[in-house]
């Protein structure tokens, strides 16, 4: 028996959508769409798009024409939670995994089959897929392949909650179905390109001779035509190692004006950020927080976005200290006669607390040692909820969520308290 290397891909199904109605179980089958908060529809459910819901279609018109769509605001921590409770059950599948986007990641596994391949493999990802939808309530589906851009092909090709497997037996007749726009790394332009040369499907893109393919498209495309042979050309990237950033931001609804209300908003944003870096065991050192504002110019609406960044002395994963850093260059920035629609917090250049280069006066290994007492707080918020303790600076943001739930939970309960591990706070 041989030993081979099989990529997966999971791919999370209406995935915004799937995350909120995994939280509000008597929306299941109904029509729902996510981006209240945006006024447009960003995502929506199955039954939404049945109905004639697209993407981007202004909140107003789906309130007027499909009355029945239940209109949810957009709670990307929460999704960026589910997100990494995903990749840590595909890592125990998974000899190597890649955080490929907030709903979807791949995962590298050796695999010894002692008989048919293709049976093997789909019991294989089932088995997964079951634990998946098991553990986290929402669907997922899942191909398998030698490669990347195969394992993107078999993920694809029988969503929702999909699972198709593609083998060397079946490779050829999978692709001569699978149109050239829809494969990964096959842009707009390149496969506008490739139809005016009667390139339509993916099966006659790598029918074309190797020569052919190599002196007429660059390297990325000559890899994305390999792996579709079946030769593994693009590598997984180890996103576990190469996590540099982490990002928290928050919308407002209604629109707000108030200088404490909007610095409340931001300061909560930092407290959940800092709480998911203490949970990874992380610490920055750069801070970028931003507000977005609402402009209108001849009846037309608008958003600017104003960032800035911070750079602190030491490492941190401490709240106050960058609410501190950020609240006199907030003032400078802030302008009261503006409306804003949200706010926004990135930390950059993250280190583990033992990979923290040590200064010479030992400054940064007392921070961390006095630091050690957010730990507790964490535990604390486990067991009695995240509003268990808060910054002052955050009372206002608090207060504010604090109703935005009371609404949402006065008819049905929205419970927060799916068996997930406790990776730092949602709200």
């Amino acid at each position: 028996m041989t030993k081979h290397t099989y990529i997966m891909h999971i791919d999370g199904d209406n995935f915004f959508v799937a995350c909120e109605v995994a939280r509000l179980p008597h929306l299941v089958g109904k029509p729902v769409i996510v981006g209240e908060e945006r006024g447009i529809a960003s995502a929506m459910s199955k039954e939404a798009k049945k109905l004639g819901v697209t993407r981007g279609m202004p909140i107003f018109k789906i309130k007027k024409e499909f009355p029945q769509v239940t209109i949810l605001p957009a709670h990307f921590d929460l999704y960026q939670h589910y997100s990494i409770r995903m990749a840590s059950i595909v890592e125990e599948y998974s000899d190597s995994v890649e955080h490929y986007g907030i709903d979807e990641c791949f995962g590298s596994v050796r695999l010894e089959i002692d008989k048919n391949e293709e049976s093997f493999l789909e019991d294989y990802i089932r088995t997964l897929q079951d634990e998946l939808t098991k553990t986290l309530g929402i669907s997922f589906s899942v191909g398998i392949a030698r490669t990347k851009t195969l394992a993107k092909v078999a993920s694809k090709r029988n969503k929702p909650h999909g699972l198709c497997v593609i083998t060397e037996k079946n490779r050829q007749d999978i692709l001569a179905e699978t149109p050239i726009e829809s494969i990964w790394g096959i842009g707009r332009a390149l496969s506008k390109r490739l139809l005016t040369s009667r390139v339509g499907e993916a099966g006659t893109f790598v029918a074309l001779p190797e020569s052919v393919v190599r002196t007429r498209f660059t390297k990325p495309t000559v890899d994305t035509y390999n792996e579709l042979k079946g030769i593994q050309s693009i590598p997984l990237e180890h996103s576990s190692s190469h996590r540099k950033s982490l990002q928290t931001t928050r919308m407002m609804s209604p629109y707000s004006s108030e200088r404490s209300f909007v610095f409340s908003e931001i300061s909560r944003n930092v407290e959940i950020v800092c709480s998911r870096m203490r949970a990874m065991n992380l610490k920055s050192k750069k801070i970028t927080f931003f507000i977005k504002q609402v402009s209108y110019h001849n009846d037309k609406r608008s958003i600017v976005t104003d960032g800035r960044e911070v750079e602190l002395e030491l490492y941190t994963y401490n709240p106050s200290d960058i609410v501190k850093s950020i609240e006199s260059i907030f003032n400078q920035i802030f302008d009261s006669s503006k409306k804003y629609r949200g706010t926004g917090i990135t930390v950059h250049d993250l280190k583990q607390t033992n990979e923290i280069p040590l200064d010479l006066y030992n400054n940064q290994e007392n921070k961390n040692k006095k630091e050690l007492y957010t730990q507790v707080f964490d535990h604390l918020r486990k067991k009695f909820g995240s509003y268990a303790l808060f910054i002052g600076s955050s009372m206002k943001s608090i207060h504010s969520r604090n109703k935005e739930n009371d609404v949402r939970t006065k008819n049905h309960p929205y419970e927060y308290n799916l068996p997930l591990p406790y990776l730092g706070e949602v709200f």
